[in-house]
């Protein structure tokens, strides 16, 4: 593989209008983000940023890469927006934003299978903070399959929202999950809001195949799963163990 360290911003990826663009086998870290004005000023894609494009991610390690510049920052690993992104075989941890520590997807379509995000934060910033692992928005059909969501944070001193320690999923038509293991992830626990520890989902279907929820905590809704009444949810098998909440 490729180690790509102490990136004064990030690999940026688009717009590519034909074809695939693909990043196989990298160690990416220490990467800040990329500064744009648009849509919220702030820091976008600590690792990678993808803007129009088809990409696939595959066999990387993301770490120690974050996107904040103290007020807004979105996708601590990777952000992409207008996109088709696959990502496999990846491990993204100990990254941090305001929105999505790990990832952040928006508009976008797309799958993430046999990855590895954990141990991820979100910042303080001017916004609510939500998605200390995932946070996806706005997006077509993004289907999970056997990844492991574990150990995620959204719980910055002072921060507002605090919401999906694991994933936050806002106004997207279809997540769907087959086989994935959200678990240990925090949402809220030391501060004054904060629901869903393992997955919320606003106004949005999810789909849930032999999906494990354990050991996730909320402040106040769902220590595993909070889902809203404008959200459709189905959830076959799987296990729902040790989670907890104040509701």
């Amino acid at each position: 593989g490729t180690s790509v360290s102490s990136l004064s911003g990030a690999i940026s990826i688009g717009p590519v209008l034909k074809g695939k663009c693909i990043v196989d086998g990298f160690d990416i870290q220490h990467g800040t983000g990329v500064a744009l004005l648009s849509p919220i000023a702030g820091k976008y894609g600590g690792a990678i940023w993808v803007t129009n494009s088809t990409v696939e991610i595959a066999n990387c390690y993301l770490h120690d890469n974050g996107a904040t510049d103290g007020s807004y920052g979105a996708g601590g690993g990777i952000y992409a927006t207008g996109s088709t992104v696959d990502i496999t075989a990846t491990e993204i941890a100990l990254c941090s934003a305001v929105q999505g520590g790990a990832i952040f997807l928006e508009n976008c379509s797309g799958s993430i299978s046999g990855s590895n995000i954990h141990n991820n934060t979100l910042s303080y910033g001017a916004h609510n903070s939500d998605g200390g692992g995932l946070y996806i928005a706005n997006s077509s059909t993004v289907a999970l399959s056997g990844n492991t969501i574990d150990q995620n944070i959204a719980d910055p001193a002072l921060g507002n929202g605090l919401s999906g320690g694991g994933i936050y999923i806002k106004n997207t038509t279809s997540v769907t999950m087959d086989g994935d293991v959200v678990s240990n992830n925090d949402a809220g626990v030391s501060g004054g809001s904060g629901s869903g520890g393992g997955i919320l989902a606003q106004a949005s279907g999810l789909t849930m195949n032999g999906v494990t929820l354990d050991g996730n905590r909320a402040k106040i809704f769902g220590g595993a799963l909070s889902v809203d009444a404008a959200s459709t949810l189905s959830m076959t098998g799987g296990a729902v163990t040790g989670n907890t909440a104040l509701i």
